[in-house]
């Protein structure tokens, strides 16, 4: 017999971050498969309590980060 977290489903794995969604909608759902603009939209809420406001920035920050690594110059560009 599997023994699942309370903060686990057996439909949604914990996230690669450990921090699930705790209420709504998206109640369960692993922060880095949310909207971006649902995330968006959670940082700005003015009440938005710790610790998911910090998990919240910081889904939001590694995200940042993947963009910039993918955006960076690698180099390996032809001069024409």
């Amino acid at each position: 017999m599997t023994n699942l977290s309370t903060t686990q489903t057996p439909t949604q794995p914990a996230s690669p971050t450990g921090h699930l969604m705790p209420f709504g909608k998206f109640r369960g759902t692993p922060l880095d498969v949310l909207d971006p603009d649902y995330l968006l939209w959670l940082s700005l809420l003015p009440d938005l309590r710790e610790p998911l406001r910090g998990a919240v920035l910081r889904e939001m920050g590694r995200r940042i980060q993947a963009l910039d690594a993918l955006q960076a110059p690698t180099g390996k560009e032809s001069k024409s």
